[in-house]
């Protein structure tokens, strides 16, 4: 439900979501199927517009993401960063590679 909502910038529904979600910023694996939700959490964030949260969700997701070496997710993480800081952090546009 939430991927839905950040996808089509459903903000209400998102402010209703994300702090019930907070908790799960460690969860990796749900029973049997990789479940990420760091990407998820910070894509909402941004939605939000607090791009702390969001920088904080997507490294944590990175950091966990590569103890299991989940590439797809890496990337799609380390692109969703990138857009974040060429946004918001133009100091840091270096970093958005």
């Amino acid at each position: 439900m939430m991927h839905l909502a950040v996808m089509a910038g459903a903000r209400e529904t998102v402010e209703a979501l994300y702090p019930r979600l907070g908790p799960l910023d460690d969860s990796v694996a749900v029973g049997w199927e990789l479940t990420p939700s760091g990407r998820l959490l910070g894509d909402a964030a941004a939605l939000l517009g607090d791009h702390k949260a969001a920088r904080a969700h997507y490294l944590k997701s990175l950091e966990l993401m590569g103890k299991v070496r989940f590439r797809p997710e890496i990337a799609l993480t380390r692109l969703h960063l990138a857009e974040l800081l060429l946004d918001n952090y133009p100091d840091e546009r270096g970093e958005a590679k």
